[in-house]
């Protein structure tokens, strides 16, 4: 099982991070934000969502409101930074839970009658500095998603409130990820892929 960042007594402890969890936890109630799977290893969540805006490109074609599946991070799975900052392993770590977590995804949308009309599966990554693009891209690409820009519905002011609130999610559950990143370097991206291609590479 891998570790999770609330097991870190410090964290747990910072008044300021139980503030931001329990509003973090209204968000997701707010949102409809739900874990999908029970098990340890799990690292996301899901929302049924509408696509926000129409998308043609590649593989890809999206109608605005259209039903998707967003993905967020469980951040409570995620596995603990070691102290000195994010090294290969860690990476390793996650990237594996991540397949994990989208095979578990995979089997309820193949047994859930209610996701059968799902489009697209998506997600928004916070990727925080620019040696974390090209690699980062390069991932998602392999495991099969699209990498696009990310799209502002409110301009560069509502991405810096967007970031701002992700960076200090990242610090209240996973503080040591942050080592030697920087707020302003901070880069959206989103992740596409039509739902049958996602059940034929996960299902």
């Amino acid at each position: 099982m891998l570790p999770r960042a609330s097991g870190d007594a410090q964290v747990t402890r910072h008044p300021l991070r139980s503030l931001i969890r329990r509003f973090d936890a209204f968000q997701r109630r707010r949102q409809g934000v739900y874990e999908y799977c029970n098990t340890p290893d799990c690292v996301l969540r899901i929302q049924v969502t509408q696509a926000h805006h129409a998308l043609e490109f590649g593989d890809i074609s999206v109608a605005d409101g259209q039903p998707v599946i967003e993905i967020h991070f469980w951040n409570e799975h995620l596995p603990v930074a070691p102290a000195g900052g994010p090294d290969p392993g860690w990476g390793l770590g996650i990237q594996r839970a991540f397949i994990a977590s989208l095979r578990a995804l995979a089997r309820l949308m193949k047994n859930d009658p209610a996701l059968a009309s799902v489009q697209a599966v998506c997600g928004v990554l916070a990727l925080l500095s620019p040696g974390d693009h090209p690699a980062g891209v390069r991932l998602m690409e392999r495991m099969g998603f699209t990498v696009r820009p990310y799209y502002r519905p409110l301009g560069r002011f509502g991405e810096f409130w967007a970031n701002f609130y992700s960076w200090w999610i990242i610090w209240t559950y996973n503080p040591a990820s942050l080592r030697g990143r920087r707020l302003d370097r901070l880069e959206r991206m989103e992740i596409w892929m039509q739902a049958d291609d996602f059940l034929h590479r996960y299902g």
